[in-house]
């Protein structure tokens, strides 16, 4: 008995908190990076991550509690989300290793399912793109996410969050064509020389994706405080590394993946009895934290520096979108296919026959050398 009493007194004390929260950090890094180079083998992890956690998470497994109303409808919201992003990169990856028969069978599958490669997989498919139905999805997922989470901080009295929640919902990247002629979210090979696509957020800077994180974390800080430490280790990780390698428009690719796998490993952490949840990142054993959120001074300064952060966004932002408002359609250099040449420019990639295949399709006014306009 006073064995076990030892071992309950160390895992929930500060220092051990601290531990955890370094390992995990460290685990989400190698994650993050495992899900970029390994779209295949993550879609198939999702979907069965997703089939598997549900029944933890609606809570039919007997000993295990339900999560609350807004946790469900995330996970069933987020998760299959990632399951479509992973699908959605590796329908824009070239047939080239066809000794892998699970892999080339699940990508072409995938460009059956969205047809936005004009191959001969999707003859003739001159309809709407579902890959614009994705992005609609990716803006309308992020920006209400956003602006629910407003409400608590308006109901209780604290208004510089949620202005700043308010201004980074609508600041998120916009659809093509609502505004200017550049796609909000956009699949390119820009960061990986070629070999696996990613789904970039045009117009994130720095000071959006540090203003969401910060936003994030103190929103979670005042509301639900018992859950920041477990909710900030999937927030700090993409965050740092976009800042690292300064690739700010691929935080909203990285922030699906994070988000999802938190959502699925909370779901079985809620035991009726001994629960995990009780002392794996449990911001209730580090009372330093407890105690700060009932600061007021302290919310009021934070958010006030989420606000300032985000209005420095909301500037360059604009300045931006006035410089494209004279961009004529067929100068915009966002393409379907595309290669960083690391000097600035964008050409189209020579590898990829798909502009062969367009014209051999039967659309005679596009040239080799031109981009597919009707996908912008």
């Amino acid at each position: 008995k006073n064995c076990l009493t030892m071992v309950e007194e160390w895992v929930t004390s500060d220092w051990f908190q601290v531990i955890l929260f370094l390992v995990t950090f460290i685990a989400f890094m190698l994650l993050m990076e495992f899900f970029r180079w390994f779209p295949t083998i993550n879609l198939y992890l999702s979907f069965l991550a997703f089939c598997v956690l549900m029944p933890f998470q609606i809570g039919v497994i007997p000993g295990f509690n339900p999560g609350g109303f807004g946790t469900i409808a995330k996970f069933f919201l987020i998760v299959p989300f990632l399951v479509l992003l992973c699908g959605w990169r590796l329908a824009y990856m070239p047939l080239e290793d066809r000794t892998n028969k699970l892999r080339a069978c699940t990508i072409k599958c995938c460009k059956y399912v969205f047809c936005c490669m004009p191959d001969k997989m999707t003859v003739g498919s001159d309809k709407l793109r579902p890959r614009k139905l994705m992005e609609w999805c990716w803006f309308l997922l992020a920006s209400i996410n956003i602006l629910v989470a407003v409400i608590p901080g308006f109901m209780w009295g604290s208004y510089t969050n949620p202005i700043a929640g308010i201004l980074l919902a609508f600041s998120f990247p916009i659809p093509g064509r609502l505004i200017n002629n550049y796609h909000g979210i956009y699949m390119t090979n820009k960061y990986n020389k070629g070999k696996v696509y990613d789904g970039v957020a045009d117009g994130l800077t720095f000071f959006w994706v540090v203003c969401f994180t910060s936003w994030d974390l103190l929103f979670v800080f005042t509301h639900v405080t018992e859950d920041f430490l477990l909710h900030s280790f999937h927030l700090v990780p993409n965050c740092l590394r976009c800042v690292v390698t300064r690739e700010f428009d691929l935080w909203a690719e990285l922030r699906v993946f994070t988000f999802a796998v938190q959502l699925c490993m909370v779901a079985p952490m809620r035991g009726e009895e001994n629960a995990i949840g009780d002392w794996y990142l449990n911001t209730e054993n580090v009372p330093g934290i407890m105690d700060a959120s009932k600061n007021q001074w302290i919310v009021e300064i934070w958010g006030s520096v989420n606000i300032l952060l985000v209005v420095i966004h909301w500037i360059l932002w604009i300045k931006e979108l006035i410089r494209r408002h004279g961009v004529a359609l067929e100068d915009v250099d966002q393409v379907l296919y595309i290669d960083w040449d690391g000097d600035g420019s964008i050409t189209v990639n020579d590898e990829k026959d798909n502009l062969d295949r367009a014209v051999q399709m039967g659309d005679n006014n596009k040239t080799e050398s031109e981009p597919l306009m009707d996908d912008l």
